[in-house]
């Protein structure tokens, strides 16, 4: 199945239009692109969300983790995310693993297992719904570190879509769907205006997809 042209045909991927007294977009980053995925309009489609989940475990590398797992220890593996896009998908993904999930929530800049009470020793298997940088891993890592003393955190996230361009990103190996370089720029450097933006980013584009689906390509 073709996942880009499904996401897109959907409505959950957005495109400027190139528009450049249209808005774009602000990431979490702080960051501007012309490009997003909205991941919540997958999960809104739970008959192809439960679909996504199970192809985006079906690539080779996917399958060995899989394989490899203990059917003795499948108590101790865990798949976690990062509140609120990765909540669904971790939840998901362990159903077809026929492991457990869990959740970290935002708190003072990072991440933390509010709602768990994780044992030592565990093994988490990280998602994502799309994957810019790092940024969040690395903060769900630690958040596993501190929650689970000596667990191990496996070194390939599975993201619907990454936007890394990559197969490997700062070390850490990447599942995904889709697999597109994103373009993104700072405040004031605007490649398509050769300055700063002319009319104001859109922030927080998951709460006004309306509006920022009316700029789209």
């Amino acid at each position: 199945m073709n996942w880009e042209r499904v996401l897109r045909s959907m409505g959950a991927v957005f495109k400027h239009d190139g528009n450049p007294k249209r808005p774009y977009v602000r990431l979490t980053s702080g960051l501007i692109t012309n490009e997003y995925f909205n991941s919540r309009v997958l999960i809104s489609h739970a008959r192809l969300f439960g679909m996504a989940c199970e192809a985006l475990l079906s690539t080779s590398t996917s399958r060995n983790i899989c394989t490899n797992m203990p059917r003795a220890d499948k108590k101790r593996w865990y798949v976690v995310g990062a509140a609120q896009g990765g909540i669904s998908i971790a939840v998901r993904c362990a159903e077809v693993l026929g492991i457990q999930a869990a959740y970290a929530d935002k708190d003072d800049g990072q991440l933390v297992f509010k709602d768990f009470e994780l044992q030592q020793r565990l093994f988490f298997l990280p998602v994502e719904d799309a994957l810019t940088t790092l940024g969040t891993i690395v903060k769900l890592r630690r958040a596993c570190e501190e929650a689970s003393f000596s667990c191990v955190f496996i070194e390939r996230v599975h993201a619907f879509w990454n936007w890394t361009g990559e197969d490997e990103y700062l070390g850490c190996g990447i599942s995904s769907l889709v697999k597109r370089k994103l373009l993104v720029w700072e405040d004031g450097e605007n490649p398509f205006t050769g300055g700063p933006e002319l009319v104001r980013p859109i922030e927080r584009p998951k709460e006004h997809w309306r509006a920022v689906m009316a700029t789209r390509w």
